[in-house]
């Protein structure tokens, strides 16, 4: 039987087992319960009282997360995974094949070459361990609608980065962020920040490739 018509939670448990089973290395974790723990409950912890609508976008998504775990627990929206490795992007293709989802398309490429595109083109954007939260609000922002959302999961160390997170956030057109504090089963603490984009971001952004990451806008604001 395929699993077009289970669970999400059948859905996310197999989707694990795609993780693990993968023979490009997508996750250092080998053990099936831990799995779970950092790739699914990590991502779906912080919207048990929430609800998704619209479309997105996963900036840097790798094997899939969070975007295949938040298309699975919310079918009614659409998703868009990006990631500028193809070995990536051709396994998590055939993760969606395997978990019969129709609501996500992937595409590899760089986020800088794709925001002309894709510009004001998303309700939010999410991504997990790309990189500190200024740059990673610098390639996201593009594609993000004015009062849409941006969805950055981070470690309790991310109050270490809240000058460069203000800012960011004042210059790319972004709220201060709401933080989501929560609890995994194995006791350790996350939070989720979640942006919002209040004004439209200035034309000159994301720069190109690689200035994000060399001349965070946190520490080097670029004028606009």
């Amino acid at each position: 039987m395929g699993l077009k018509n289970r669970s999400p939670e059948e859905k996310l448990h197999h989707f694990v087992r795609l993780l693990l089973e993968s023979p490009h290395n997508l996750t250092s974790i080998k053990e099936s319960g831990q799995a779970y723990i950092k790739h699914v409950e990590d991502v779906v912890r912080p919207f048990k009282e929430k609800r998704l609508k619209g479309s997105f976008i996963d900036v840097g998504t790798g094997g899939g997360v969070p975007g295949l775990v938040m298309a699975i627990m919310f079918p009614e929206t659409q998703w868009f995974l990006v990631d500028s490795i193809k070995k990536k992007i051709i396994e998590v293709e055939r993760f969606i094949y395997e978990l019969e989802l129709g609501n996500v398309q992937t595409i590899c490429g760089r986020a800088e070459e794709l925001s002309n595109k894709y510009r004001k083109y998303f309700d939010g954007a999410f991504s997990r361990a790309l990189g500190k939260t200024d740059v990673t609000l610098e390639l996201c922002a593009p594609f993000v609608k004015k009062e849409g959302g941006c969805y950055i999961y981070k470690g309790p160390s991310w109050i270490k980065e809240k000058p460069r997170i203000e800012k960011a956030c004042s210059i790319l057109g972004f709220s201060e962020p709401e933080v989501v504090n929560y609890r995994l089963t194995d006791n350790s603490l996350h939070t989720l920040l979640v942006f919002q984009k209040i004004k439209e971001t200035p034309e000159i952004f994301p720069r190109r490739v690689g200035k994000a990451l060399k001349k965070p806008i946190g520490i080097y604001p670029e004028k606009v």
